[in-house]
């Protein structure tokens, strides 16, 4: 079961003109602080007065709840929460997630990068293999993490390219599946940083195509162990990773 919750929030702005205030922050801040996933859009409409609908994803119940109190939330956004602000949960999702971590302390955890249907999360539980919501990689890893999410949305941006442009196709994939490419290399060291600042273990999940994928480890071609997780098929604990 999962968490996501969809949202519409209806704000109403003096002027349909937002670019610069503080009402056309909102929905970034919100996603800024881990609270909604980053496929949210939002649109001002200007019949009567001006109305700004926002359509988001809550990353589950208690950040949906609890966003007003949010610390980052009222830094950046202060002067718009005494305003009228109307949220709905709506009917249709526009997009679900795989199951939620609920684990009180997870053994290790799991970095990888946005594509393959994963566009959302970036951090998965090594124990259960749910996804970690923005709010709670944040308090694990501070500013890291920030770094850590724009990774995750360039290898998203790099699988598009892959799947879109056929004539970066070969660089694309490349970059997605080469161990030495400057994609992997950043997201091994941001994994490796991860775990060393929680010491505990933070896999790397490397893409690899279904044809080459084998017990030895694309990286020390050591022969690996088989992973206990959806969607990797093997681990090496030699170079922390799942793939």
């Amino acid at each position: 079961m999962t968490d996501d919750i969809p949202t519409q929030i209806t704000l109403y702005p003096p002027t349909e003109h937002i670019e610069c205030t503080q009402w056309g922050r909102l929905a970034p801040t919100l996603y800024h602080a881990g609270l909604i996933w980053h496929n949210y859009e939002q649109i001002v409409y200007n019949t009567d007065k001006p109305e700004l609908r926002i359509w988001c994803i809550f990353t589950d119940r208690n950040a949906f709840e609890n966003w007003r109190s949010n610390s980052f939330v009222k830094k950046h956004c202060s002067d718009i929460l005494s305003s009228a602000i109307d949220i709905a949960v709506t009917v249709t999702p526009m997009e679900k997630h795989e199951n939620v971590c609920r684990c009180i302390n997870s053994a290790g955890l799991i970095l990888r990068g946005h594509g393959f249907g994963n566009k959302k999360a970036s951090v998965y539980c090594g124990d259960c293999s749910g996804y970690y919501p923005g709010y709670r990689v944040k308090e694990l890893f501070g500013d890291l993490s920030t770094q850590a999410e724009v990774w995750s949305l360039i290898s998203g941006h790099v699988y598009d390219i892959w799947m879109l442009t056929g004539e970066l196709e070969e660089w694309a994939v490349n970059e997605l599946s080469e161990p030495s490419s400057d994609l992997n290399k950043s997201g091994l060291q941001y994994a490796s940083q991860l775990g060393k600042l929680i010491k505990k273990t933070v896999w790397y999940y490397l893409f690899t195509p279904d044809e080459d994928t084998t017990e030895n480890c694309p990286i020390c071609k050591s022969v690996c162990n088989k992973s206990k997780w959806d969607g990797p098929k093997f681990l090496c604990k030699r170079c922390k990773i799942v793939y």
